[in-house]
């Protein structure tokens, strides 16, 4: 599997800042929803960026993963696209997970299923965009009401 980690990560910083998406200034400038939001983005573009280099056409595959650290948080967001366990040969999927940073336990969610082409055009797509803030915001919560109730 394949991981970039903005949790002092170097990788992440330069790839996010050549993008153009996250500057030191807009961290302390936006509100915590807008920079979740532009983590999630390019976290996102990322992702993509990665899986058109090493998710084949067809065939099973190892998974290709980001994860970064949730703003204001003890939780740690992950998205992936996998092989799709009913058709692992010409079928991929993308899936959200949340885990507490000190902890294994990962819930989560897959959001799309098709072929390579498909899955990275959802991932790209503006109009999804909303989705993945939505899940992770959910998984998060539902990871917070889960160690809180130990």
């Amino acid at each position: 599997m394949v991981r970039l980690n903005n949790n002092g990560d170097n990788n992440y910083n330069n790839y996010a800042n050549s993008l153009g998406k996250l500057n030191k200034g807009d961290i302390v400038m936006e509100n915590n929803e807008q920079v979740f939001k532009k983590i999630v983005n390019t976290s996102n573009e990322m992702l993509a960026n990665l899986a058109e280099r090493l998710v084949p056409e067809n065939g099973k595959f190892n998974s290709v993963a980001i994860d970064y650290k949730l703003p204001k948080s003890n939780n740690m967001a992950k998205v992936m696209i996998e092989c799709d366990l009913e058709d692992p040969k010409t079928q991929r999927r993308i899936s959200v997970g949340v885990h507490h940073k000190d902890r294994d336990r990962l819930i989560s969610n897959y959001i799309c299923k098709g072929t390579k082409k498909e899955v990275l055009d959802y991932l790209k797509a503006e109009e999804n965009k909303q989705t993945f803030f939505d899940t992770i915001n959910e998984l998060s919560a539902k990871t917070n009401e889960y160690y809180d109730n130990i």
